[in-house]
Order: C-alpha cells, then sequence, then structure tokens
C-alpha cells in the first residue's frame, strides 16, 4: 500500500475512534448512605435493577457497589443500551414515579419504559453482584425527607404528568435520571431531569 494511503487509512481510523469515544458519554452517578439502624451485615451491596412497570420483579442488574463501613455506597451508572430490555408500555393504574402520588398521564400514551429500583441486597456467595441465593432487603429509598429520583429508559420523547399535584417532566428518547421534589407540604410535586444524585438516604429494614 502507498504510504499516503496508509496514513489516510489510519487518519480515518482515528477520526472514526474519537467520534465513538466522544458519543459515549458517561451515565449519572447515584451515591450516598444506608442506615441499618445497627452493624451493617457481610455482604451488603447496593444494586441498581431492572425491574417490571410494578416494580416486583427484577430482570436485570445495571451496577452494584459493596456499602462502606460508614454505610456509603457509589454507583457510577453505565448507560446500556437499553433495546435488549423487555421494555414495557406503561400502566398508569399500576406504575407509580416515586414522590409523584397519584396516576401518571402519559404522552405519547404507547411510549415503552424500562424501569429501574435502587436496592439494598445482601450478597450471601461474595459473587459481587445480584445471584439467585441473594436476599433483597427491605428499604426506604428517598433524597431526604422530600426528594427523590428514578432511572429510566424511554423508546421516544415522551411527556410525563399528575395532574392533581402538577408534576410533569419531559423525558427525552434513551436514558433519564428523573429528580422528583415535594413541595407545599406534599401537595405539589416539581420534576426535572438531573444529571446524577448523591445524596441518596437509604433506611434499610433486616428482619
Amino acid at each position: 500500500m502507498h504510504p499516503n494511503a496508509i496514513l489516510r487509512a489510519a487518519v480515518l481510523a482515528a477520526i472514526v475512534f474519537f467520534a465513538l469515544a466522544a458519543g459515549q458519554q458517561p451515565g449519572p452517578v447515584l451515591a450516598g448512605v444506608v442506615r441499618f439502624g445497627g452493624e451493617i451485615p457481610p455482604g451488603a451491596r447496593v444494586g441498581l435493577h431492572v425491574v417490571d412497570l410494578k416494580g416486583r420483579t427484577v430482570v436485570e442488574e445495571l451496577a452494584s457497589a459493596e456499602i462502606g463501613p460508614e454505610g456509603e455506597f457509589r454507583l457510577a451508572l453505565p448507560v446500556p443500551p437499553g433495546r435488549h430490555l423487555a421494555t414495557q408500555v406503561l400502566d398508569r393504574d399500576t406504575f407509580r414515579l416515586p414522590g409523584a402520588t397519584g396516576p401518571l398521564t402519559v404522552e405519547p400514551p404507547t411510549a415503552r419504559f424500562v424501569a429501574t429500583r435502587l436496592q439494598v441486597y445482601i450478597d450471601a456467595d461474595f459473587s459481587g453482584g445480584l445471584t439467585a441465593g441473594d436476599r433483597i432487603v427491605i428499604a426506604l429509598v428517598t433524597r431526604g425527607p422530600t426528594r427523590y429520583a428514578a432511572y429510566l429508559f424511554v423508546d421516544r420523547d415522551v411527556r410525563l404528568a399528575t395532574p392533581d399535584t402538577g408534576f410533569q417532566v419531559t423525558l427525552a428518547r434513551g436514558w433519564n435520571l428523573v429528580g422528583v421534589e415535594i413541595v407545599n407540604g406534599g401537595r405539589r410535586a416539581q420534576g426535572e431531569i438531573i444529571e446524577s444524585a448523591e445524596d441518596f438516604v437509604i433506611e434499610a429494614i433486616i428482619l
């Protein structure tokens, strides 16, 4: 191959590489503290799990982290494609966005979602991830008394609203970290798309 052709090929490869790298934006950071009301049990972890839209069944673990000696945790989330996940049409009667009380209106109503939940679990086999033998711990997940967040994937641009509380937010196609804040003594809710949430407070209950 002619030297000039080799040089052009190398330059083109570099351009493609940096273009792809620039397009792979990092996901948000979720961080905070877990309170057990006692000693932190061995193998305790925090995981971000894809769940069905009723929030009951774990489909996949997107990320997890060991809980530190003071209860601290930090998750740097990936941005998975989403298309390989079992996206579902949102059921307004069963799906609840944390902090946004009341049925949601969805526009367009045929939009498909992937929902996630931040959960505490005991990694019984110390595998470093959620497996069949692990135990999910009952926990209340907030960002303080009046603030919440949810990580959602949508297959198109979507507007969510709860008319009773005035909550509304527009999600762009792809993954979105939605922040929810309760105001006016719980009568109103405000929503926004946020980059990260590093103020989670998780109250975990070991039965």
